[in-house]
């Protein structure tokens, strides 16, 4: 191990230590109390959350949980948890789905298509990275430009929430990171069924974009409302009709308890 990190660059050295010491590393689970108190060392905070079909359970009666969106202040990084049921039915356990490096936050409010999310590829590069996921007989939600599903995302009312860098960590120690984007319904509009759906994608370097994960039920929290609006130049009075509180002393944003609160 200590090989491994030497091989690597001074600053990846330094956040493999930080996350091996909280115990946060991709894949890694635990019961929620312990999970919580690593994350609220790290400066974590839920700014959304989800419902979704545990992964390998699409029969009949598939179990649900939860999924955890969680960002530091700074947004240096992320996580995307997973319970082990939903919160409000008995939850015991969380495990790290993702591990998020240069996080961005967007205000889902706004409307328009933000332009430090877009990838500077081409769509004909993109087209040349699907070419080998299309030939993958399991792979069954298509795959296209991450730039083309954010510029459409305005047909379909899905709003940007997140983007981040999916922190992967070969054998030999290598990165191999993905980027990681959220999509999720419009927060303006009463839900409904055809509206609920939420995306996660993941997108290669060369733009090249699948869908890697389906949520229900996505909601921001109240921590999460006042990051993304953070991350926005201010309009008090916004066009899509939201409006954050009032400028001014703001309290401390809260720490990650159990049971979860949002």
């Amino acid at each position: 191990m200590i090989r491994r990190v030497i091989q690597l660059s001074v600053a990846l050295a330094w956040t493999l230590q930080a996350a091996q010491a909280h115990g946060l590393e991709k894949g890694s689970c635990g019961p929620i109390e312990s999970v919580l108190a690593n994350l609220n060392a790290a400066g974590q905070h839920l700014v959304a959350t989800g419902t979704a079909i545990a992964e390998g359970q699409l029969e009949a009666d598939p179990r649900m949980v939860s999924i955890l969106f969680l960002v530091d202040p700074e947004r240096r990084g992320g996580y995307i948890l997973q319970t082990d049921k939903l919160s409000n039915l008995g939850a015991a356990s969380l495990c790290v789905r993702n591990r998020l490096e240069g996080v961005r936050l967007y205000d889902p409010w706004l409307s328009g298509t933000r332009s430090d999310s877009l990838v500077r590829t081409t769509e004909e590069e993109a087209d040349q990275g699907c070419v080998p996921v299309l030939a993958d007989e399991y792979v069954r939600q298509g795959c296209e430009w991450l730039n083309s599903i954010l510029q459409r995302s305005e047909e379909t009312d899905r709003r940007l929430l997140l983007q981040g860098r999916d922190v992967k960590i070969t054998e030999d120690g290598e990165r191999a990171d993905e980027l990681l984007t959220v999509l999720i319904g419009n927060p303006s509009r009463p839900r409904t069924e055809s509206l609920s759906f939420a995306y996660i994608y993941f997108s290669s370097p060369d733009g090249a974009t699948t869908i890697s994960r389906m949520f229900n039920n996505a909601e921001i929290t109240e921590d999460g409302e006042r990051l993304v609006t953070e991350g926005e130049d201010f309009l008090p009075n916004r066009v899509d009709g939201h409006e954050i509180g009032a400028s001014g002393t703001r309290d401390p944003l809260s720490p990650l308890t159990y049971p979860l609160t949002y």
